[in-house]
């Protein structure tokens, strides 16, 4: 699909430095998108412009884009991934705006686990953007375990690395409670550097009782 390859192009450009030949062709790929005739394939291919177009650093295009988009779940991801985008630039008040346009974006899905990979990614967003209680309390309203715990161990990891030590670990603690320990270790290794070596111990001890037959 030309659309998908000037997305990707773009964004190879974009972490090559080579901002202009970027944005070029970003604003090429949504054009592109834009003559997809399949309504479902189009918005897909739209999100992942509205990626490209903010990752160039054309915020105001990639949100135009992102809010054009017909499809909710295409519609929730890619305001999510402009929202981070302008978090990343200092944009903190029209981030948050924004990822608090991808939480109802994401509450208005249907289905469940669609719904629940929407709200972690809007959680991630209202992370990024500062918004750590509203992210918080998104993540807690995510119904599916495992998206649960993802949200909350991201959430506690941009915590962790914004300084804020003690709600980082209650935060990391409550992902370990509903979803797998390990989903928290990225956390839970800037919290405690030192926990390094009894997490790849753990690990090694898991691995070879995986591979220990079992007596009859």
């Amino acid at each position: 699909m030309r659309a998908q390859a000037l997305t990707q192009l773009a964004e190879a450009l974009a972490r090559a430095g080579r901002h202009q030949q970027a944005a070029a062709l970003a604003t090429d790929a949504e054009a592109a998108a834009r003559t997809i005739a399949d309504p479902y394939l189009q918005a897909q291919a739209l999100a992942q412009a509205a990626g490209a177009l903010a990752g160039t650093g054309q915020h105001r295009q990639a949100e135009a884009t992102a809010r054009a988009i017909t499809d909710p779940e295409s519609r929730a991801q890619a305001l999510a991934q402009v929202a981070e985008a302008l978090a990343k630039t200092g944009q903190h008040q029209q981030a948050a705006a924004l990822a608090t346009d991808a939480e109802a974006a994401a509450r208005a899905l249907a289905e469940p686990d669609m719904r629940a990979r929407a709200l972690a990614r809007a959680a991630g967003a209202l992370a990024e953007a500062g918004q750590y209680r509203q992210a918080e309390a998104t993540a807690r309203t995510i119904t599916e375990p495992s998206w649960q715990a993802e949200a909350l161990a991201q959430l506690a990891e941009t915590l962790a690395k914004a300084g804020d030590s003690s709600f980082a670990s209650r935060v990391a603690a409550s992902a370990c409670a509903v979803g797998r320990w390990t989903t928290a270790v990225r956390p839970v290794l800037i919290l405690e550097p030192s926990a390094s070596a009894a997490m790849e111990h753990l690990l090694a001890s898991k691995k070879t009782d995986a591979t220990v037959p079992k007596r009859g």
